[in-house]
């Protein structure tokens, strides 16, 4: 490491160069990334619905419908003009209105009336349209131009809209708040006015490498484009840290710049790839979800922790060791409080440290099953700005909250089919079925039908029904109608080859998908920064001590939203079980560091104390710029799903804090004797085969004299 250390400050002009150009690129290709706004593709190809949607297209050359556009002051004559305007734009697939489940001919006062008012109301048409996945906001406002009038439009197609528009808006907006305020958090804790910009550029320029590089993999989520850049920036701006911290200890000793640079990449290397590995593995364990959403997020999230590390081992260092003259020109007292003052708040924690043990003995079990019982969402029903979930509600209220789904069934077997329309039609939750057995009958030769009605009606292999529910999208009576739905088509059709299609039918499907996803996600994560921290420590107790402080924040971060009473998106789920855990462990990680090394002289009592004192200073700014970054994208972000991530991120890191400095010092001092008898001490600390500690009995006085020989030098060491 010393050899590639000094070689890279031997050409560090070279690797500042190319860094720049190369983030100039990067930035370029940031822009040419396709964007996907569906979350229903990430479904895996052999659950129900992707097959159905599968079938659907090859029999049918259709998809479901995504778009609900209601449109005033139209009489039954020019409703059927305007439908005909609508199914001729090019971005328009199929148009469903009333014809096409009645015939018009007939009086309107014999169709029934639920029914038509569904389509047809007041002088108020609503028209259930499939567009093309394909730029959502341009094709949303071509149809507003192309209707005209008084307009309102609902559906997965105007969710996808509004999400094209905020993931592109909001990034730079995010941006503009989370920079500003990240860098007055590092004035107030660095000791510099010009480390904090080093700080910045060095994890920006990650942030473009990372988002330059999606390129490479076809296409990326909304979700991971709205918040992977400014996550890898607020969850890796402690490696920088922790580097120029060791390069201004170094120099502060009498090393020359280049040589103090070189020791500080030496000595950080482990701690930081530790803490990096912990990170990086818990967002890699979200490529083992089969709900491919999970997996292009954890793959954009890791891969930019890997970018951050090369950033901070050969940008930084470069940058560090050429700007030295201004860092010290403008350097500044500490906004900190001093380590004297953090002494006595460590004193203080020691003080209640019964109070603590005993609040999370009883608040654990708990927490952990209220967090478990949490109301989730899984699409994208609430999305949108103000004016559109007006709209949404106004079509509601005129319309009911509508949704069409569609079954396909084996073609030619006229009995079970009609026997289950009728069945079907009987659901109080069906407003209508269209199908060949009730709407033709199967008495009348196919020869005879209009070829444009049996082409909606039968393919070659199957019969289609058109159902017109008052189902939501989601949600527990949702899914409960749906699972009804599939289990009564499959006492009809025992044999299978039957196939339900509809938005419900998908959310369902990534419900029951994402129940083993998150089982198997939590676990990996655990197990991966379980073994991180055991080959760190090597420890079998610190580990579980570790893992069990922060999963007990997570625990209280996520009851909160129990207890709430709201809903919260999965998806924000899923990121604050990984971010929270492989992020914020690095706090721990760092204040469990500090005990181990004060208990080679201190007591328990006194080495926790002390590991608290000179570990604040260090977690303080990341967790407060992680939690920062989280509340402003909750704040900012127009979506739903970004939002919620946002605020249980913010809140997380806070508990995450709050929970390595309440909880992890007064646990590592409880747990003393147990460490002890589990852990492989260094060879530093042994002697003739005995581990070096202070004995558990030493006196206050004692520990004061040690502390006052050693406590000169040991705020360096943070």
């Amino acid at each position: 490491m010393n050899k590639i250390a000094k070689g890279i400050l031997h050409h560090k002009k070279i690797i500042l160069i190319l860094f720049i150009l190369l983030g100039l690129l990067a930035g370029f290709l940031a822009t040419k990334v396709e964007v996907n706004y569906d979350i229903i593709q990430y479904l895996p190809d052999d659950v129900p619905s992707s097959k159905a949607l599968t079938v659907l297209d090859q029999e049918f050359h259709e998809q479901i419908p995504n778009l609900n556009i209601a449109v005033e002051g139209l009489d039954l004559a020019s409703a059927l003009a305007l439908k005909a305007k609508i199914a001729a734009h090019p971005a328009v697939l199929s148009v469903t209105w009333l014809d096409d489940l009645y015939d018009l001919a007939q009086p309107l006062e014999t169709i029934p009336q639920e029914s038509r008012e569904s389509f047809f109301k007041d002088g108020q048409a609503r028209y259930i349209v499939n567009v093309k996945a394909q730029n959502y906001s341009k094709t949303m406002q071509a149809l507003r131009d192309l209707v005209g009038g008084k307009v309102a439009m609902s559906g997965q197609a105007v969710q996808f809209a509004q999400a094209n528009l905020a993931a592109g808006e909001e990034i730079g907006r995010i941006m503009l708040f989370a920079i500003p305020l990240a860098l007055l958090i590092l004035v107030l804790s660095t000791r510099s006015y010009v480390e904090p910009f080093i700080f910045l550029f060095t994890v920006l320029i990650a942030v473009l490498f990372n988002m330059g590089t999606n390129i490479f993999l076809g296409q990326i989520s909304f979700i991971s484009q709205a918040v992977a850049a400014v996550l890898q920036m607020a969850v890796s701006m402690d490696y920088s840290i922790f580097m120029l911290n060791r390069f201004a200890h170094f120099r502060a000793e009498g090393d020359d710049v280049d040589t103090a640079m070189q020791k500080a990449m030496v000595k950080s290397f482990s701690s930081i790839t530790a803490s990096a590995a912990t990170t990086f593995f818990g967002f890699l364990s979200l490529i083992f979800m089969r709900f491919a959403l999970g997996a292009d997020l954890g793959l954009v999230l890791a891969k930019g922790i890997i970018f951050s590390l090369f950033s901070t081992f050969l940008c930084l260092p470069v940058l560090g060791s050429l700007c030295y003259k201004w860092i010290d020109k403008t350097s500044h007292k500490s906004f900190l409080p001093s380590h004297q003052s953090l002494r006595h708040l460590g004193r203080l924690l020691g003080r209640i440290a019964p109070v603590v043990l005993i609040l999370v003995a009883v608040l654990a079990l708990p927490l952990y099953r209220a967090q478990s019982r949490i109301n989730f969402l899984y699409g994208m029903s609430e999305a949108g700005a103000k004016e559109q979930k007006i709209q949404t509600q106004y079509i509601r209220e005129q319309f009911g909250d509508k949704q069409m789904i569609v079954l396909l069934l084996p073609k030619g077997q006229p009995e079970q089919e009609l026997a289950l329309c009728r069945e079907l039609s009987d659901l109080p939750y069906i407003d209508s079925v269209s199908a060949y057995a009730s709407s033709v009958g199967y008495e009348l030769p196919p020869e005879i039908v209009p070829a444009d009605q049996l082409a909606k009606l039968q393919s070659e292999h199957y019969s289609r029904l058109i159902i017109q529910t008052n189902l939501a999208s989601e949600g527990p009576k949702a899914f409960a109608a749906a699972q009804d739905l599939r289990d009564l088509v499959a006492r009809y059709y025992p044999e299978g080859d039957s196939h339900w299609a509809g938005e419900v039918f998908s959310l369902l499907d990534m419900r029951d998908l994402v129940r083993v996803d998150n089982q198997l996600v939590n676990g990996l994560t655990i197990l991966f920064v379980g073994i991180i921290l055991l080959l760190t420590f090597r420890s079998l107790t610190i580990p579980l001590i570790l893992v069990f402080t922060i999963e007990f924040a997570i625990w209280f971060n996520l009851s909160a939203i129990y207890f709430g009473g709201r809903p919260l998106n999965y998806i924000g789920y899923l990121v604050i079980s990984t971010i929270q855990l492989g992020a914020t462990v690095d706090y721990g990680i760092l204040t469990a560091e500090h005990y181990m090394d004060f208990r080679k002289t201190l007591a328990p009592k006194w080495a926790a104390q002390e590991a608290i004192a000179l570990s604040l200073p260090a977690i303080m700014p990341p967790a407060l710029i992680l939690s920062l970054v989280g509340y402003i994208l909750s704040f900012v972000s127009s979506l739903p799903v970004v939002s919620d991530i946002g605020l249980v991120l913010g809140r997380g890191a806070l508990f995450s804090l709050a929970a390595v400095v309440f909880l992890l010092p007064n646990l590592l001092r409880l747990c003393d004797p147990l460490i002890r008898m589990t852990t492989l001490a260094p060879a530093s600390m042994r002697i003739y085969g005995k581990t070096l500690l202070a004995s558990p009995q030493q006196t206050d006085t004692e520990a004061s004299e040690i502390l006052a020989k050693t406590g000169s030098g040991s705020q360096n060491k943070a």
